[in-house]
């Protein structure tokens, strides 16, 4: 057997874990984060001081996720700064996998797009542009050269 997940099985145990550990409902109300290389935590929507043995629970998570439990704490509660911000997020995702149902935030660079609606790429309203060329530089300096050969010799030799 293997000592740490694939990164595809890493999700579902962490959702495992979480559920067996405070239940579905603790589950459902919080919010499990994936950044940008693919390390998880969950964001507890309690406070730490009523959490059940939150100890062990970061013990667990940290040993069964192995390199993808995130290093600067695998476990966050809504008190803490930058909580209520996940909590609330707009970009979070319903998973319902393997018989655990849980919002998921995926910061991956790769991200979740494929499950958006594709974006037209048509600007809305078309823009129609007309234009036109006029004579320029070079134009300009010949036009102005056969004119000044056309005056009379009275006004070319400055008399």
């Amino acid at each position: 057997m293997r000592a740490y997940p694939f990164f595809d099985e890493a999700l579902l145990i962490i959702a495992e874990q979480i559920s067996a550990h405070w239940g579905p409902a603790a589950l459902t109300s919080g919010v499990i984060v994936r950044d940008s290389v693919g390390h998880l935590k969950f964001v507890a929507a309690n406070d730490a001081e009523s959490a059940e043995d939150p100890q062990t629970l970061i013990k667990t998570l940290q040993q069964v996720l192995g390199p993808y439990a995130r290093a600067d704490g695998v476990l966050v509660f809504a008190d803490e700064p930058g909580a209520a911000r996940l909590l609330a997020a707009k970009d979070r995702l319903f998973v319902d996998e393997g018989g655990h149902k849980f919002w998921m935030i995926d910061r991956r660079i790769v991200g979740a797009g494929w499950l958006s609606e594709p974006v037209s790429t048509v600007a809305v309203p078309p823009r129609v542009v007309f234009a036109s060329l006029k004579g320029g530089w070079p134009f300009n300096c010949i036009d102005r050269h056969r004119r000044r050969s056309r005056r009379p010799r009275e006004q070319r030799s400055g008399r």
